[in-house]
């Protein structure tokens, strides 16, 4: 949800699609598998959204397609996409720093740290199934929902 609480953006995971939700509700992307310029992104199992400091963009743990999507909020366009072949493997959900610099994401079976500048990923730990995560106000802590 946004700061001020004018809108939540959403990821419909049985639908494929993420949805920004105010007033008008606005889709984000569609289901499928391509991404194919402005508002053509394609989901396959869209799981976790996380806003950026600034909520100008929402990135997007993008399951089936084992990457991680950054949207323009207000015009649903993508923005890049990070793709990791070992480390971003059926990513369930993501938070990003205050900074806006990084992101903590929960994958198929780790915690990775995705510089989002660089588009590097580390892998922070290894889990069995990890599904939620969230981030300390420092940043220096991650806590992580393990199913």
């Amino acid at each position: 949800m946004s700061k001020d609480g004018s809108f939540v953006v959403v990821a419909e995971m049985g639908a494929n699609q993420v949805r920004r939700i105010n007033r008008i509700r606005t889709v984000l992307g569609r289901a499928g598998w391509t991404v194919s310029g402005a508002n053509g992104v394609r989901f396959n199992g869209a799981r976790g959204v996380a806003l950026s400091p600034e909520e100008d963009y929402v990135f997007v743990a993008d399951a089936g397609n084992h990457r991680v999507v950054k949207l323009d909020v207000l015009h649903g366009t993508v923005q890049r996409v990070y793709v990791h072949s070992t480390l971003l493997k059926g990513p369930a959900d993501l938070c990003v720093s205050r900074a806006g610099d990084f992101a903590v994401v929960a994958t198929t079976n780790c915690l990775v740290r995705l510089d989002l500048r660089s588009s590097s990923c580390t892998r922070i730990a290894d889990l069995r199934t990890p599904r939620g995560v969230g981030l300390s106000k420092s940043g220096n802590t991650a806590l992580v929902a393990n199913w």
